[in-house]
């Protein structure tokens, strides 16, 4: 690997960290009653997470996204395809959320909307993670089983 790819791997691995502690945050934070600190807290929390995914999906772009993948496994496309539009949806979803907090409802059952919409969101932000590493664990298993 080059030395730019290390990099870029290292720092794709320290977004991934940051974000599930920002994900662990935020879960507990939504599990407390949602007054005008924790409102803080949860706003701060999104606003990072937003940008730390922004961030970690460029990166993983420029790094060629599952590329390698695809080089081996061309007939993997859509689920590849599938992926990248999931991580265009979860930014989308995520700004939209974010949105939300920036114009907070006055009525509590709408809060509590919003935070089932954050629990739901960061839901779908693991299962994209898992749906990740299966294919690649898909095609490492394929790779190595080539082999014998």
């Amino acid at each position: 690997m080059s030395e730019c790819s290390d990099r870029i791997m290292n720092e794709l691995q320290q977004y991934s960290t940051f974000h599930t502690l920002l994900l662990d945050d935020l879960r507990e934070l939504l599990e407390e009653r949602l007054d005008a600190e924790n409102s803080r807290w949860v706003h701060a929390i999104v606003d990072q997470l937003c940008t730390n995914l922004q961030r970690e999906f460029a990166l993983e772009d420029q790094a060629g996204y599952l590329e390698e993948v695809l080089e081996r496994f061309p007939n993997w496309l859509q689920r590849v395809e599938r992926l990248r539009r999931n991580r265009l949806g979860l930014i989308g979803d995520l700004k939209q959320l974010q949105g939300k907090l920036n114009n907070p409802p006055d009525q509590m059952p709408i809060a509590n909307s919003l935070r089932d919409k954050f629990r739901s969101w960061a839901d779908r932000l693991a299962d994209h993670k898992r749906q990740e590493n299966i294919l690649l664990l898909d095609a490492v298993n394929l790779d190595v089983g080539e082999g014998e």
